[in-house]
């Protein structure tokens, strides 16, 4: 098994590589077990809260932070950001 850091440090080379097919990873993850699909959601939603709630951002995630803030705000309008293990 890997820790928490070791998967992190891998999805974010991975991401910050030029040959990151974002959408082909995503066609992976959501074609994964149910349960692992609500998993793997509750993840994202945590990963947006602590950028949704970052205080310092410049011009590289200044988007990402601000996007994060619009989808966390629309979670918590429609009270949808629990993801229960089924």
């Amino acid at each position: 098994m890997y820790s928490e850091k070791e998967i992190t440090k891998a999805m974010s080379l991975y991401a910050d590589s030029f040959g990151c097919k974002d959408k082909v990873f995503a066609k992976y993850l959501a074609n994964d077990h149910p349960t692992t699909q609500q998993s793997l959601v509750r993840l994202c939603v945590a990963f947006l809260r602590e950028m949704a709630n970052k205080e310092y951002t410049d011009d590289r995630n200044e988007c990402a932070v601000r996007a994060s803030r619009i989808m966390i705000a629309a979670l918590d309008k429609e009270r949808a950001g629990s993801f229960p293990l089924i």
